[in-house]
């Protein structure tokens, strides 16, 4: 959720000289949600354990017998259904087409380069007002499923999980709707 605040505040007061820092911010929330919850739903008790005592993510076996770790992208299809057990992969689909863009920004070369200084153009970080409020968007959404892994770890009920959570899905749904109506603007 603090994620989701600073994206917020920086895309509101200074959008043209802090959006990579904008940008990163949201690389940061889509990580810590998706790993939260992985934790707060399909991650063995061995798998918690292990990243509690070793600070070690879930590994799985290369066909060449080798460990690595899950990718963001395979850990988000593993808790897709712990946000909407009928859900389409809407969440592994964000994740996918936005999270190497955004990396390029967090570790440098030539998406950072990119932003800070197209030729013929001032020196200065130049990314279009539609693709930062989509960023903006996003880390809405991100702050939307980070509600979902708290009221689901703090309940025990489904009908309570519902009751908890229906003035937020009514926040939600209000923002989705002023967003479309802009866009048709």
């Amino acid at each position: 959720m603090d994620y989701g605040i600073a994206l917020c505040v920086l895309g509101e007061s200074a959008p043209d000289d802090l959006g990579a820092p904008l940008i990163s911010l949201h690389r940061m929330q889509m990580e810590h949600v998706i790993r939260s919850a992985f934790f707060g739903g399909p991650a063995t008790e061995e798998e918690l354990k292990r990243f509690v005592v070793n600070d070690e993510m879930p590994t799985v076996l290369t066909a060449n017998g080798r460990k690595r770790r899950l990718s963001i992208t395979e850990l988000t299809e593993r808790v897709e259904p712990f946000f909407d057990t009928e859900g389409d992969g809407k969440v592994t689909r964000v994740v996918r087409s936005h999270y190497g863009l955004i990396s390029g920004v967090v570790h440098g070369g030539r998406d950072l380069l990119a932003l800070y200084g197209e030729p013929g153009q001032p020196i200065g970080f130049s990314v279009d007002k539609k693709s930062l409020v989509q960023i903006i968007d996003h880390a809405v959404s991100f702050a939307h499923l980070a509600t979902i892994v708290v009221a689901k770890s703090a309940v025990d009920s489904p009908e309570r999980f519902s009751e908890l959570m229906l003035p937020h899905f009514q926040a939600i749904k209000a923002y989705v709707a002023r967003q479309q109506a802009r866009v048709y603007e």
